[in-house]
């Protein structure tokens, strides 16, 4: 099924990016599931697939970062690394971080999770190649990898490499 709104998440586990230039309504892996998920993007006639893990995290703008991980962690999240300006708190596999005002890395955003750096470096060459405006891949100290896009709504995403060890 196509979608004509805003990107959104369908109880029936579809993820539909819609605009006449970018659709795709593909099933994604909703939590728990390991299996990978493949997303097809039709931009200018041509179809970009790529194999995504899951949806790993959503990170969102906050006020005041340890009252904000102290409420979270009241719901029964794990906090996992808190700084001045950001925290990142888990629940099981799926991750929230908590972005203050002074942040300036990135803005609120979802980030997809790929288990392979190659498969997430072939993305961003065909997100590239399709002219969807991202930023340079950067390695984390953690061992991971990512870069940042906007969809065509001006919702912020991540494409993140996450080693079986992190």
């Amino acid at each position: 099924p196509y979608c004509k709104t805003r990107p959104f998440f369908r109880e029936t586990g579809f993820l539909c990016v819609a605009r006449d230039r970018i659709l795709a309504a593909r099933p994604i892996c909703l939590a728990g599931e390991k299996q990978l998920a493949t997303i097809n993007i039709r931009r200018n006639n041509r179809f970009l697939t790529m194999k995504l893990k899951r949806l790993g995290h959503v990170a969102i703008c906050v006020q005041d970062i340890d009252k904000s991980a102290e409420f979270y962690q009241n719901l029964g999240m794990e906090l996992v690394w808190k700084d001045a300006d950001w925290a990142y708190l888990k629940a099981g596999d799926d991750g929230l971080a908590l972005l203050s005002p002074g942040y300036d890395q990135a803005g609120p955003h979802f980030g997809f999770v790929f288990s392979d750096r190659a498969e997430m470096e072939a993305a961003y060459e065909q997100l590239k190649a399709s002219g969807i405006k991202v930023t340079h891949i950067h390695s984390h100290r953690d061992g991971t990898a990512s870069f940042y896009g906007r969809d065509l709504d001006g919702n912020g995403f991540e494409y993140l490499y996450e080693p079986a060890n992190s």
